[in-house]
């Protein structure tokens, strides 16, 4: 399984820089935008974009790789078996997307100190625990959202589940209508206020955390039968 970890190492390896230009280029207008004295909001968006976009894009690349020159069916040639071949893409992941925290945590710390002293002022070290927390909460997201769309790819190829990737995204513009977002506010405000009664966040994001996890040790299982199945 180390070595069909180390193979998907080397595709990433590959596409990180290339991925990471990307990521930056379009995180450059929320920089330049991104003023006024102890805001967080920059910091914030570039570590919660750099979780999501890194993680994403080397996702895709990951499975992208395994429909060129054959390499899915040469792979099930090798002494390994269905289910180690699933278990070592599930363990990357997840190691990928602990890696992007780390990028996103210091990208946006970076960001979130830099703009406060182009205006002459110093970040708040509470801001610097707020960046954190947006990273790790996002990778929560990004892990559970990988749970859900790892077992269509496994069934039925990156190329005709490709969609399957951008439907979230699609589904997330539905923010900008009014009525969708006057929904979800409240949904927003009841989550603050129940994190406040407790006190601290670290009660929510354990929860999530055991919920996530088992979700995607869920998915796991499920790819393993699909894979084992899959006539190729």
């Amino acid at each position: 399984m180390r070595a069909l970890m180390y193979a998907d190492w080397t595709v990433l390896r590959r596409t990180f820089l290339r991925y990471l230009l990307v990521t930056l280029f379009v995180m450059t207008p929320i920089v330049a935008m991104g003023s006024g004295e102890g805001e967080v909001a920059a910091g914030t968006a570039v570590a919660a974009l750099s979780v999501t976009m890194m993680s994403i894009y080397m996702a895709i690349s990951l499975f992208g790789f395994d429909e060129t020159n054959g390499w899915e069916q040469f792979r099930l040639t090798l002494p390994t078996s269905a289910r180690q071949v699933v278990r070592s893409r599930y363990a990357l992941a997840a190691l990928m997307v602990a890696g992007t925290v780390v990028l996103g945590t210091v990208l946006g710390m970076l960001i979130q100190w830099i703009i406060p002293l182009l205006h002459g002022t110093v970040a708040a070290p509470r801001e610097s625990v707020i960046i954190v927390l947006t990273s790790l909460g996002t990778a929560l997201v990004v892990i559970a959202f990988l749970a859900i769309e790892m077992p269509i790819v496994f069934k039925l190829g990156i190329s005709k589940a490709r969609m399957a990737f951008t439907v979230p995204f699609l589904l997330c513009l539905l923010i900008n209508v009014e009525p969708v977002r006057n929904a979800i506010i409240p949904v927003l405000e009841s989550l603050e206020a129940f994190a406040r009664s407790l006190g601290s966040p670290a009660p929510l994001f354990a929860g999530a955390a055991v919920i996530v996890a088992l979700l995607y040790l869920g998915s796991m299982r499920v790819s393993e039968s699909i894979y084992a199945a899959r006539d190729f």
